[in-house]
């Protein structure tokens, strides 16, 4: 089974793209990853004042790993709507603190891609 990887920053363009690559995937005989990164950094100077610190980045991976979660659920809706003849693809998704470059690398080596 081919693989999609789905960029997302949650905004409503990029949920309409994971939402109709979804719809296609019977098609394409392929799966989803999701794949979404955060910053992780402890203390981070800000040209507004202050520095903004280590919770407010703990808040917002939580807060990227529900939004993931809950995306992904909605794109199982979509696919059990849509799914015949024993194709079932598959969603998953991933939240990590490295660059897009990085991860990549990483999934070139156990997947395969079909788009990105």
């Amino acid at each position: 089974m081919k693989t999609i990887l789905m960029l997302t920053d949650f905004s409503i363009n990029a949920n309409h793209a994971a939402k109709t690559a979804a719809k296609a995937l019977r098609n394409l005989n392929a799966d989803i990853l999701l794949y979404n990164t955060y910053y992780d950094h402890p203390i981070l100077p800000t040209y507004a004042g202050g520095p903004w610190v280590v919770e407010e980045f703990v808040f917002r991976k939580d807060e990227s790993a529900a939004q993931l979660g809950q995306l992904a659920i909605q794109l199982k809706h979509i696919i059990a709507d849509l799914t015949t003849e024993g194709i079932e693809p598959k969603i998953d998704y991933q939240l990590v603190k490295v660059h897009l470059a990085e991860i990549q690398r990483r999934l070139f080596r156990r997947i395969t891609l079909t788009l990105l």
